[in-house]
């Protein structure tokens, strides 16, 4: 295991990966009370150390997987069929994780939002495990996202690095598709605008911190999404295969969402370990 020399700061940021724990954090306090604060400054250390172990075996991952699967964007930027539906195997395995992450912890805080109105010491004493199981579920969150993701990527042999290049390139391209004359390329980028929207109201209350930029959930929006792909360029050949697969591409809910976080994945890695050497 290396020797990651972080602050206490950066160590939170990994945990702030997760905007669905977040927010979960945010709820805990805010209806835990007393017995929440008491909770995590009790078993602070204890989580910190869990916390800490698990993402850094995840970051070990991806840097292993960018080692092992060494992946240069190729000069004519042309997307590949096979690479492709590779892509969108591993895309579909963490958009579900993250579906599954986001139903778990929604429902634990709604059913502890629910006790907090109930009087008596009972309810008290439930909402405490509650809180208790809300904070466990939070540590683990991260891992079983990161893990779907890496094991997925295993399973195709690509590199975090490629399924990015490969994001960029499916968004660069349907984002310019009107600019560039695709009528049925721009009417999937509408639907898939749509689905983003619905994804940025579900995450509007949560804050995560992606790299050097930091955004509170209301933050995640179509500028972010496109941003990164301004200079992507746009070939009639990639909106023609991506179109092959749009019956697929919008199946999670959360699909969306892995997208957005798959941006940005480079520069969180860099900035939570920026002296490591990922080449």
């Amino acid at each position: 295991m290396p020797n990651y020399q972080t602050t206490m700061d950066r160590e939170w940021k990994i945990l702030y990966l997760i905007f669905i724990s977040a927010f979960v954090i945010l709820v805990t306090v805010a209806i835990g009370g007393m017995g929440s604060i008491a909770y995590v400054l009790y078993h602070g250390n204890q989580i910190r150390t869990e916390v800490m172990s698990s993402y850094q075996t995840m970051m070990d991952d991806y840097y292993y997987l960018n080692r092992t699967h060494p992946f240069t964007p190729p000069s004519e930027a042309i997307l590949q069929n096979k690479r492709f539906e590779d892509f969108l195997h591993v895309r579909s395995a963490v958009a579900h994780a993250l579906e599954e992450i986001s139903q778990k912890l929604r429902e634990e805080g709604e059913g502890m939002e629910r006790r907090i109105r109930e009087p008596g010491a009972w309810t008290t004493i439930q909402n405490f495990f509650s809180i208790r199981d809300m904070i466990d579920s939070i540590i683990k969150s991260g891992p079983t996202l990161g893990g779907a993701h890496v094991q997925a990527l295993r399973e195709v042999q690509m590199s975090p690095r490629e399924y990015q290049w490969i994001t960029q390139i499916m968004l660069g391209t349907l984002s310019k598709a009107e600019a560039n004359g695709h009528p049925e390329a721009t009417q999937f980028w509408a639907a898939y605008v749509d689905q983003f929207s619905n994804c940025c109201k579900l995450h509007d209350k949560m804050r995560f911190d992606m790299g050097r930029q930091r955004f509170r959930g209301r933050d995640m929006n179509l500028r972010q999404l496109t941003e990164p792909v301004e200079e992507i360029v746009y070939r009639t050949d990639n909106a023609d295969l991506i179109l092959q697969y749009k019956d697929r591409l919008l199946l999670e809910s959360e699909a969306p969402t892995t997208d957005f976080i798959a941006l940005y994945l480079d520069s969180i890695l860099r900035e939570l370990n920026p002296r490591r050497n990922r080449s």
